[in-house]
């Protein structure tokens, strides 16, 4: 009886946590200037996406068939990035929009490197079955006009970034990570095509 107690109360704080993460997504979102009803929530178990990519995958399919004109997708890099629910997420993004045959340009980033793993202390990898392109290049954009609306919208997710529960003891993202990441004036994309002139190729 214990034991199903303590089980519930730790679902409903799962839940709770989630309904509250949501909230704070679509602040942030409306700190960007996104209409937050123009946001889509998947649902999947933090850490755990590999467990639902079947259900994940059709629900980006439908997603993607209803905004088949897109025109540029920024997504996590389907091979680069280390955190496997970061991962699964553009490799599915790539695989359907191939078989959607729609061909945006895209943008992938990393988040999840081996300096973000010891950061965190946390690993959460799954191999890649695929190799990079040969013909991607990195490119890093100056975002300097837009740094205070990405620091306002980090803000807006309070249980990540602030002391949210009495019983923490540090950030769930830890503090140096958060000084290099509100430091930051560029952000780097991985694009496979030819460059443009207001990007600059890292070598």
């Amino acid at each position: 009886m214990a034991q199903r107690r303590a089980r519930h109360r730790a679902r409903s704080h799962a839940g709770e946590l989630a309904a509250i993460r949501r909230r704070e997504a679509e602040s942030a979102a409306k700190a960007l200037g996104v209409d937050p009803a123009d946001l889509r929530f998947l649902g999947h178990t933090d850490t755990l996406l590999a467990a639902s990519l079947d259900t994940f995958r059709a629900q980006v399919r439908r997603l993607l068939a209803e905004h088949a004109d897109v025109a540029e997708v920024y997504l996590p890099h389907d091979v680069r990035e280390l955190n496997a629910d970061h991962r699964l997420t553009g490799e599915g993004v790539v695989d359907c929009l191939t078989e959607l045959g729609l061909a945006p340009r895209l943008r992938k980033y990393v988040v999840w490197d081996e300096d973000t793993e010891a950061a965190f202390a946390f690993t959460n990898r799954i191999a890649p079955e695929r190799a990079a392109s040969p013909t991607e290049r990195l490119v890093s954009l100056d975002i300097s006009p837009w740094v205070e609306r990405k620091l306002a919208a980090l803000e807006e997710h309070r249980t990540q970034v602030t002391l949210f529960s009495p019983a923490q003891r540090r950030t769930v993202v830890p503090a140096p990570f958060l000084e290099r990441l509100r430091a930051k004036r560029t952000e780097e994309f991985w694009i496979d095509e030819p460059g443009r002139g207001h990007e600059r190729a890292e070598r």
